[in-house]
């Protein structure tokens, strides 16, 4: 059982979210390219500190925090941000929020936890399986204003917008070392006339050339899928992953497609940047056959810092992370940590999944997060 009383009801509320779909995900990190509690450990090692720095310095030029929520644009990158707690599940030593006091590292997940609440207009961990980003009358601005499409009147378009959407969802993973949320946005369902629903694909940052030097060769940086579908039930959770009571493209019946300030591809369009796509995703599959444990390292932590670009731009900063820190990629000290952090996770988790109901699993692995936070994990808790 939580204690509420020693803990913020609002972190309190954010982490029950956060377990429960532990739980219904059975725990498992992604493992490519490498166990990404790994990745969760680097971003610990500077993400807090340069966020919180940075948000400041925005603050002191007059920012709300409304305006930097706004400067981030998407809410499923930013609600990663609440596993970073997990990078130290029973690790001795070091604070989670490496470089920040108790206080501070409760102030980093308190703001990230506004920011959602900002950049979601609904429910703020999407328990009711809805991402919604729009307003209503957004919404029917946008069915009004763009040229839809017809799928019924257009065939092809069933079966290339698999394959492309398909290509798309893996360049992300990527170019993201992992974590498709940092370059993909899915969002809604949105319910219109007559049953039908619009659902919206978001793909964005997909040149990010300085880290990436093969992304040079996609023909944008931005695509979004507005997509109407007829009788289809959509989920969808608040880390991006979505299913539907059906196969979503037998459903399909209008589409527009916008690539960066082009509207409305034609189905010659789209199979050219299918090809594009394709081709790209295969040079960087190329680029990345022979990395090693250190090259992955150095791109989560450049990737880490370019999820701060968009403020870093706004005070007129480099985004780049300095060298100490991609110096800090290359210690076998570092190493060992995140591969330490990897192993208490899974044990941890793992045991709280196979040993416990449902309910119990999830209050454990919830009192994980909470103790690592307020800074009360010791050794003797787990062993």
């Amino acid at each position: 059982m939580v204690n509420n009383k020693t803990y913020s009801e609002k972190i309190v509320r954010a982490y029950k979210a956060v377990s429960e779909w532990i739980v219904r995900g059975l725990g498992q990190p992604p493992q490519w390219p490498r166990n990404l509690m790994e990745w969760v450990y680097y971003q610990s090692r500077f993400f807090p500190k340069e966020f919180l720095r940075t948000t400041k310095k925005l603050e002191k030029k007059g920012f709300d925090l409304y305006q930097i929520a706004k400067l981030f644009q998407y809410p499923s990158s930013v609600t990663h941000w609440l596993y970073f707690p997990e990078s130290n599940f029973g690790v001795r030593g070091e604070y989670w929020a490496y470089g920040l006091s108790t206080q501070e590292g409760i102030e980093f997940i308190e703001k990230t936890i506004d920011i959602l609440s900002i950049l979601r207009k609904e429910d703020t961990f999407c328990n009711n399986f809805k991402n919604i980003l729009l307003k209503k009358e957004e919404i029917i601005e946008l069915v009004q204003s763009y040229e839809f499409i017809e799928v019924d009147q257009n065939p092809e378009f069933s079966t290339v917008l698999p394959m492309l959407n398909m290509t798309l969802w893996h360049y992300a993973i990527l170019i993201q070392g992992g974590l498709r949320i940092y370059s993909q946005e899915l969002h809604g369902p949105y319910s219109l006339d007559d049953d039908e629903t619009l659902f919206v694909r978001e793909y964005f940052n997909l040149k990010p050339t300085r880290i990436w030097e093969f992304t040079s060769a996609f023909p944008y940086d931005k695509i979004i899928f507005y997509e109407i579908y007829k009788d289809l039930q959509i989920h969808v959770d608040m880390f991006g992953h979505y299913w539907t009571s059906s196969h979503p493209y037998h459903k399909l019946a209008r589409v527009s497609i916008i690539t960066d300030n082009k509207r409305n591809l034609d189905i010659h369009e789209v199979k050219n940047l299918y090809k594009k796509s394709s081709d790209t995703l295969n040079l960087g599959n190329s680029t990345i056959k022979n990395f090693s444990r250190m090259d992955w390292y150095k791109k989560w932590i450049e990737l880490g810092y370019f999820g701060l670009k968009p403020l870093k731009d706004v005070l007129r900063e480099d985004w780049y992370p300095p060298q100490d820190i991609l110096t800090m990629a290359k210690s076998d000290e570092e190493f060992k940590k995140a591969q330490e952090s990897g192993q208490y996770h899974l044990r941890l988790v793992g045991t709280a999944l196979t040993t416990l109901s449902k309910e119990k699993a999830v209050a454990e692995i919830c009192n994980m997060h909470l103790k690592t936070i307020y800074n009360e994990w010791e050794r003797k808790d787990i062993l």
